[in-house]
């Protein structure tokens, strides 16, 4: 009997071997494609000033072995009989490496475009700096608060009572941060409608002078 036709887990070892091919020929085509494509991008970019390229190459930079890798053994493991359970954990693998992977490309284009925002603000309005600083860490944890649900509700978790939980705990912590919000939320309105900036003369009610600084306070 030949030994490519001994059955292995319920798969004559050639199954296995062209398993294990197809697996790592996806992995290293992958990682081709990406480096073909951030070379591609790169090249674009150095004759552009639009700054969205450079902020998906930014991203793409920010891409992980392992997904070429868990992508490649999910493809070479379609081309297997195996049992149901195994199916589930390879699937439910990839899913949660597919979905972390999304959220760094997410969180660090986000990065990269608030950071290239902050840079242009930073000589002439720094109380703008600061409060991007601030939006960045917000977006963070939006972003990753996001994945981890979608990563819970594919495993199986009720996350209806964990959002329900997130809602009450987000208003106890808003009623108890109310002041902070408040001065927050202020800042940020002077960030963005520009009612006045860094230089300016004004008089407010009793207080008048000239603004020097604008802070998340």
């Amino acid at each position: 009997m030949n030994m490519l036709d001994e059955v292995f887990w319920g798969n004559p070892v050639s199954d296995w071997l062209i398993a294990l091919g197809v697996s790592l020929g996806i992995a290293v085509g992958l990682r081709l494609v990406l480096a073909l494509l951030k070379s591609r991008l790169g090249k674009i970019a150095a004759q552009t000033t639009n700054k969205l390229d450079d902020v998906i190459i930014e991203a793409f930079g920010r891409t992980l072995p392992l997904t070429f890798l868990v992508v490649g053994i999910a493809v070479g493991a379609g081309l297997l009989v195996l049992p149901a359970g195994v199916e589930r954990v390879l699937r439910l693998g990839m899913l949660v490496v597919l979905i972390i992977q999304a959220g760094l490309w997410i969180s660090h284009a986000v990065i990269a475009w608030l950071e290239h925002y902050r840079a242009r603000q930073l000589e002439d309005d720094r109380g703008a700096a600061t409060a991007v600083g601030a939006i960045t860490f917000v977006v963070q944890v939006a972003i990753w608060t996001m994945a981890l649900l979608i990563i819970l509700s594919n495993l199986g978790v009720n996350i209806t009572a964990m959002i329900t939980g997130l809602g009450i705990g987000g208003i106890a912590v808003a009623l108890a941060l109310q002041n902070v919000f408040s001065d927050l939320f202020a800042s940020l309105s002077i960030v963005f409608d520009k009612p006045f900036v860094i230089g300016d003369f004004i008089i407010v009610g009793e207080h008048l002078g000239a603004v020097e600084y604008v802070g998340l306070k």
